[in-house]
């Protein structure tokens, strides 16, 4: 088995800026004030798999499950994520051992050029 690394970009949501999504995704109040709805992410997952097919897959699973669970789930009002894979790429098992396995989401809105890490 190989280690992959695996970059997915997640569309069709949608998370309104206010004090209980912001407080779930630990953003402060004060910042999402006034601002667009989240409308997509990216997100890395690190992976073992046999193929590069096959890590993409495992990714795109994970993150589904992810987003079909809370807190997430609950505060999307759009539809679930519309998921495709932006990069794979393999990598060394000291990578995979000293990265853990890729967590959280690169936020981003309609208008909004610079991202938001969670």
């Amino acid at each position: 088995m190989a280690f992959f690394r695996i970059i997915l970009h997640g569309e069709a949501i949608c998370i309104p800026h206010d004090h209980r999504s912001a407080s779930m995704l630990g953003i402060s109040a004060s910042e999402s004030e006034g601002a667009d709805p989240i409308i997509g992410f990216y997100t890395t997952r690190l992976l073992r798999a046999e193929t590069e097919s096959d890590a993409a897959t495992a990714a795109k699973t994970l993150v589904a499950e992810e987003w079909s669970k809370p807190p997430l789930r609950d505060i999307n009002v759009g539809s679930s994520p519309r998921l495709s894979v932006d990069a794979v790429e393999r990598i060394g098992r000291l990578i995979y051992l000293a990265s853990g396995s890729g967590k959280g989401f690169t936020f981003y809105t309609s208008s909004d050029s610079s991202k938001t890490r969670h």
